[in-house]
């Protein structure tokens, strides 16, 4: 007699004068649990579950660098079902592997600035490992060349600085800034006349040098002024 259910089991009787009582016992099956690392780094055991018994998945130990473990699919395209040490049970009911795939998403990092003073408007604060190229902002600030940024990119200051798809880390970068120079011009009006140069170049906030200048007698000079009334 084949056993319903169990295809593989036969149970032989044999013709009695007595009425004979049989008992079958079936032990469920076990299934095994591979674990891909999906484009990740690292190996995993598989583990060994049993059909009917609740038991955790083995602990996450795969990385992949720029992106955050988040679960494991049944496919490797496929959407997050279970996450880490997830407690399952009977994910089949036959004696086979089931392989589970890990699932990442990017990670996100920080983009900081020092502007020394500056101004910077729209700046990105952030970016991740498949954010599309990123240029940093030129800053300005009253009175100031912008030199560049220093900081992740090395010492040497760069007035381009460019975060391409598929880095990763935290940045931080400081603004550079050179005092802006300025033309001084000297001029009189009709009661003198400028003898020294005629102008010379101020770096901002440092105060010009000065000329020399001869006075029509009876006038004597009060000051220098920046416009003429």
């Amino acid at each position: 007699t084949q056993l319903q259910n169990s295809p593989s089991a036969t149970l032989k009787i044999t013709r009695t004068s007595t009425d004979t009582k049989c008992t079958v016992k079936f032990n469920p099956n076990t299934y095994t649990i591979a674990y891909n690392a999906n484009g990740g780094t690292g190996s995993m055991e598989n583990s060994t579950h049993t059909y009917g018994i609740a038991a955790k998945l083995t602990k996450n130990s795969f990385t992949k660098e720029g992106y955050d473990f988040i679960g494991w699919s049944k496919t490797a395209s496929g959407q997050k079902e279970f996450v880490d040490e997830e407690n399952i049970i009977n994910l089949t009911d036959q004696e086979e592997t089931i392989t589970l795939y890990a699932k990442y998403e990017p990670k996100n990092y920080s983009i900081t600035y020092d502007l020394v003073g500056g101004t910077l408007s729209q700046k990105p604060t952030s970016y991740n490992i498949e954010s599309v190229e990123l240029t940093l902002p030129t800053p300005t600030k009253n009175g100031y060349i912008f030199t560049g940024w220093t900081g992740s990119n090395g010492t040497t200051p760069q007035k381009s600085v460019v975060i391409p798809t598929g880095t990763t880390g935290n940045k931080n970068y400081t603004a550079n800034w050179e005092k802006a120079n300025f033309k001084v011009i000297y001029t009189s009006d009709q009661f003198g006349t400028i003898t020294g140069k005629t102008e010379e170049t101020v770096k901002f906030e440092e105060s010009p040098t000065g000329t020399t200048k001869t006075i029509v007698s009876g006038y004597k000079h009060l000051k220098w002024a920046t416009d003429v009334d």
